[in-house]
């Protein structure tokens, strides 16, 4: 919706922005990053949401920014704001450390979702097996001391 109002815009020249104008494959980096965006707000959304997919799901869009951010191939203001995104999201993160509740549901939960295995987290689970649960900590390299607190809070 706001793409023909910032092509507009960008197209007037007393705007002075003819140059800044988003080109096409721009455009598609950014409908790439929202397209995250929204595959995890409707997995939150769902009609049965599960705190369990919480940490699962950020560590899914973090890994996804992270992987936008590097691309050298993307432009640099893509790139940048890909890392601001990624730094908002690391704030709502750390505000997961203030309860157990999402390392209890991650180590309890017999359908543990592995939403970072998967290539597109509005894809069903690749994984869904008791043998997993509280293993998630160590396939994601957390440090030990986050996997001992993960463990107590059991």
């Amino acid at each position: 919706k706001l793409r023909k109002a910032v092509d507009v815009f960008t197209k007037r020249a007393e705007n002075k922005l003819t140059r800044s104008r988003p080109t096409k494959e721009e455009w598609r980096l950014v409908d790439e990053v929202l397209d995250v965006l929204k595959a995890a707000s409707k997995k939150f959304s769902a009609s049965t949401p599960n705190i369990a997919m919480v940490i699962p799901v950020m560590d899914s869009i973090d890994d996804k920014l992270l992987a936008i951010a590097r691309d050298r191939n993307h432009h640099p203001a893509i790139r940048i704001a890909t890392l601001k995104a990624k730094n908002l999201l690391n704030k709502y993160y750390a505000l997961t450390d203030a309860s157990n509740i999402y390392r209890i549901a991650i180590r309890k939960s017999d359908m543990l979702f592995f939403t970072s295995l998967s290539s597109d987290c509005s894809q069903p689970p690749l994984e869904l097996h008791p043998w997993f649960r509280g293993r998630y900590f160590e396939l994601r390299k957390w440090p030990i001391e986050w996997r001992r607190a993960a463990r107590l809070a059991r």
